[in-house]
C-alpha cells in the first residue's frame, strides 16, 4: 500500500510542479507495472476507501496548503490543479474536510495578524 500511496505523492507533486493533470490511471499503472483495476481494488480492500477517494484527499490538502500559505484566488488555485470550475473545487473541499474556502483563507489571515503582533 505504502508503494501505491508514495506514487500517488509523486503524481501530485509532479501536478504541482508542472501545473498540468496526470492521468493518475496511466500514472499509477506504469509506474507501479500493474493494471490500474488491480491496484484500485487492492487499495480498496486494504485501506477501506478507494483510490479516487484517496487521490482527491490528497489533492485537496494540497488546495488547503495553498489557501492558508498563500494569497492565490480559489480560481487561480482551481485552475492550477485541473479542477472543471470553482465551485467544483468548493464542493469537494467542503465534501472532504467540512470547512468551505472561506475557512482555510480567515486562517490564513489570522496567522498574518499573529505574526505582526509578535513582530510588533
Amino acid at each position: 500500500m505504502s508503494q501505491i500511496k508514495d506514487c500517488v505523492k509523486n503524481a501530485i507533486d509532479l501536478q504541482s510542479e508542472n501545473k498540468t493533470t496526470p492521468k493518475f490511471s496511466e500514472y499509477l499503472s506504469t509506474q507501479l507495472r500493474r493494471d490500474y483495476a488491480y491496484l484500485s481494488s487492492v487499495f480498496s480492500d486494504y485501506e477501506g476507501i478507494t483510490l479516487e477517494k484517496f487521490i482527491i484527499q490528497q489533492r485537496i490538502n494540497k488546495v488547503k496548503e495553498q489557501l492558508i500559505q498563500t494569497d492565490k484566488s480559489l480560481t487561480e488555485i482551481s485552475d492550477e490543479w485541473g479542477y472543471s470550475s470553482v465551485s467544483h473545487l468548493s464542493r469537494q473541499l467542503k465534501t472532504y474536510t467540512g470547512f468551505d474556502t472561506y475557512h482555510f483563507k480567515n486562517l490564513r489571515k489570522n496567522n498574518l495578524l499573529s505574526a505582526a503582533m509578535h513582530m510588533a
